[in-house]
């Protein structure tokens, strides 16, 4: 099974404990797009502020990530 994630620094920080788990159960493919406070509309990955997690997922999908699930994990400090 495959999974790929967007998210902001809580998925950031705990991406290599998750892909541990997630192997464990039968998800080895996984993908993650994860930066320290990417918002869900708002940036265009110019500057500081990264790219916003919408731009972010239509990006992974332009580059052919299809997986069977996705993790989202934005908006956590909003």
């Amino acid at each position: 099974r495959k999974l790929a994630g967007v998210g902001d620094s809580i998925l950031r920080a705990s991406t290599k404990a998750l892909t541990t788990s997630l192997g464990s159960n039968g998800i080895t493919d996984v993908t993650i797009d994860a930066e320290t406070g990417r918002r869900i509309e708002v940036g265009n990955g110019l500057g500081e502020a990264p790219l916003s997690g919408l731009r972010t997922v239509q990006n992974m999908i332009k580059k052919g990530v299809v997986p069977d699930l996705w993790l989202v994990v934005l908006g956590t400090n909003e």
